[in-house]
């Protein structure tokens, strides 16, 4: 069994300017270890942002990716 933990204060993730660029799409898919990246997608609703920057995210976008990217 692994512990994942998703950060609290999810805004602190853009203040890195590498972490801005970063495609979400992208970087859920290189991360995908278990398999689940389409079954999370669709859970949480990311269809609409896989192609944007996490720099450009919405803070409940940002929640829902740093959600994302904890299962998967």
């Amino acid at each position: 069994m692994k512990a994942l933990i998703k950060i609290q204060y999810v805004d602190s993730i853009v203040h890195n300017e590498k972490a801005k660029e970063i495609i979400v799409g992208q970087r859920l898919k290189a991360s995908d270890k278990r398999g689940i990246l389409d079954e999370a997608v669709d859970k949480l609703e990311l269809g609409a942002i896989m192609s944007r920057k996490v720099g450009q995210l919405s803070g409940g976008e940002l929640q829902r990716f740093t959600i994302a990217m904890t299962c998967v």
